[in-house]
């Protein structure tokens, strides 16, 4: 296989092997040598350790990472890295099934074939859409359930003359949403 995961829990690595068909490690600069593309879907609090740990590995082959991290900026990725290419992505919850929205940022050092082979890449987990600004991931993330505060709204209907409260938070838009039949928009 020339897909190659690392897992530092044997039943992890053991588990991916059978389900998935391909090579695993315990070592993320075993599974990182000769990659061409590194996904990194660690927990960010691991993230710093786990980059910085990647970055000797990383900087003669100089492949695209992909982070798939909730809150790790894509300057500091870059830096703990050593300068890589990173494409910095927010993929929602239903991605785990093959049907999720993601939104994508790429930094000013990945190419336009990076960005197509990051583009193939997340297609396995549904659509994608690349943003221009990486403060945006966070209006992609509150829109499609990507947000911690998926718990409480996953779908939010913006649709019809209300105005999705983009830029003023989630609540402000659930405050101007009206179901459907409703005549008229509430104000703001």
């Amino acid at each position: 296989s020339r897909i190659c995961a690392s897992d530092p829990v044997a039943g992890q690595r053991d588990s991916l092997s059978q389900t998935l068909g391909i090579r695993t490690t315990a070592l993320n600069g075993d599974a990182a040598v000769d990659a061409d593309v590194v996904v990194l879907a660690v927990k960010p609090q691991e993230m710093r350790a786990v980059a910085e740990q990647l970055a000797s590995t990383l900087s003669n082959r100089r492949p695209l990472v992909i982070s798939v991290a909730a809150g790790i900026r894509a300057a500091d990725l870059t830096r703990w890295l050593g300068g890589v290419a990173v494409v910095r992505t927010m993929p929602n919850r239903p991605a785990l099934y093959g049907q999720g929205a993601t939104g994508m940022f790429a930094t000013a050092g990945v190419t336009t074939e990076q960005r197509e082979l990051a583009g193939a890449v997340m297609s396995a987990v549904g659509v994608s859409v690349w943003v221009e600004q990486e403060a945006h991931l966070d209006i992609v993330s509150a829109v499609s359930g990507s947000s911690t505060s998926r718990r409480h709204s996953s779908f939010l209907p913006l649709g019809g003359c209300c105005r999705p409260g983009l830029g003023r938070g989630r609540r402000a838009a659930r405050r101007r949403y009206r179901p459907p039949g409703s005549s008229r928009c509430p104000p703001g």
